[in-house]
C-alpha cells in the first residue's frame, strides 16, 4: 500500500529524494521549514513498504498573479518505475491539504505536465517557454 507522510528535517528519504530532483532538474532545497511570516510545510514522501517512490517540496514565491507571497509546488518526481499508479496526484492533494492546514488560501505550479494538474481541479494561468504556470484555490477551513 502506498503512503503519503510528510519528511522532517533529518528524515531518511530526504538525501535520496534531494539527489533525484538535483538529477532531474537542479539543486532543490527540500526543506524550507518556517520562514518570517510564512509557514511552508515539510516535503511529502511516498513510500511502499519503506521504499521510497517519490516526493514533492514545496516553497513560498511570489504569486503568478499578483504581488503576495503564496506557496508552489517547487518539484514533484515520482520514479519511473512507478508512474502510472496515481501517486503524483496522491502528492499534489498531499500538498494541497497540507497547504491548508497552514492557512495558505492559494497554491501554484509551473509545470511540463499540466494536464495532471487540470485532472485535480487547477487551472492554467499562463505558458512559459514549454511549462505552464497553475494555480488552485483551496477551500480554507475557519
Amino acid at each position: 500500500m502506498i503512503s503519503i507522510a510528510s519528511a522532517p528535517v533529518g528524515h531518511k528519504h530526504l538525501s535520496q529524494l534531494a539527489e533525484w530532483f538535483i538529477a532531474q532538474w537542479e539543486p532543490v532545497d527540500v526543506y524550507r521549514g518556517a520562514q518570517p511570516g510564512f509557514v511552508v510545510p515539510d516535503p511529502l514522501i511516498a513510500t511502499e513498504q519503506d521504499e521510497l517512490l517519490g516526493g514533492l517540496a514545496l516553497s513560498r514565491y511570489q504569486a503568478a498573479d499578483g504581488q503576495q507571497l503564496a506557496m508552489w509546488i517547487n518539484a514533484l518526481i515520482v520514479t519511473p518505475t512507478h508512474r502510472g499508479r496515481g501517486i503524483a496526484s496522491m502528492l499534489i492533494s498531499g500538498a494541497e491539504r497540507q497547504a491548508v492546514k497552514v492557512q495558505a488560501t492559494e497554491i501554484y505550479a509551473k509545470t511540463d505536465v499540466p494536464d495532471l494538474y487540470r485532472k485535480l481541479g487547477w487551472v492554467a494561468l499562463a505558458e512559459e517557454d514549454d511549462d505552464v504556470i497553475l494555480k488552485k484555490v483551496l477551500s480554507v477551513e475557519a
